[in-house]
């Protein structure tokens, strides 16, 4: 988990939960105390610059990190068929019960309330994880960034509108020129999606 530097219980803060992908698990991307990775010292100069607006990330796992699961979408797809009832009975009251966020309490009333507050994100079989709690969970997240995977949304019955902005639209599709299926484009997708929402 990243409080941002100069936490304080004074202030609110946006909850951003981030999914790792195949093969990797809750310390990917943040790394731990004593072995910090890349992305937070991204976050930390994000925030530090302006450019992405101080908040909590929570990296929780699902627990498809085995050798011979690890490529398994099938598997994922089962996995994460009922995450989001661990996500809001357990590690959305757990984080934003303990922690200074929107969310004036708990109660599903209240995390509906702070819905505006709230983002999860996944990359690759972790964008499973994104697709079913945008699926579950649409009352209790404003932002969804699955990045380099789906499962078969096509936005063609309405529900998407594309525009480069929520005004006129609810969908942003971005395609790195060059990019591949790296857990390095994975932060540079992360960093992109936290520059635009909550400003």
């Amino acid at each position: 988990m990243y409080l941002p530097y100069g936490y304080s219980e004074d202030e609110q803060y946006n909850v951003f939960y981030l999914m790792h992908g195949g093969w990797s698990n809750e310390t990917t991307y943040l790394g731990t105390p004593e072995r910090p990775n890349e992305f937070k010292n991204v976050l930390d100069n994000g925030i530090a610059d302006g450019k992405i607006r101080p908040m909590i990330v929570v990296c929780p796992t699902y627990n498809n990190e085995s050798e011979s699961d690890g490529s398994s979408y099938s598997l994922a797809l089962r996995l994460t068929e009922n995450y989001h009832n661990e996500l809001l009975g357990d590690l959305i009251p757990a984080v934003e019960g303990t922690y200074s966020t929107y969310a004036e309490d708990t109660t599903a009333e209240g995390i509906r309330a702070s819905r505006d507050h709230r983002a999860f994100c996944g990359f690759s079989m972790g964008s499973m994880a994104a697709w079913r709690t945008f699926r579950y969970c649409l009352d209790d997240f404003r932002y969804f960034l699955p990045s380099s995977g789906s499962l078969t949304a096509d936005g063609e019955d309405g529900t998407f509108r594309y525009a480069n902005n929520e005004k006129e639209g609810n969908l942003y599709f971005l395609e790195q020129e060059g990019g591949t299926h790296n857990g390095d484009y994975a932060m540079e997708y992360f960093y992109n999606g936290l520059c635009w929402i909550w400003q």
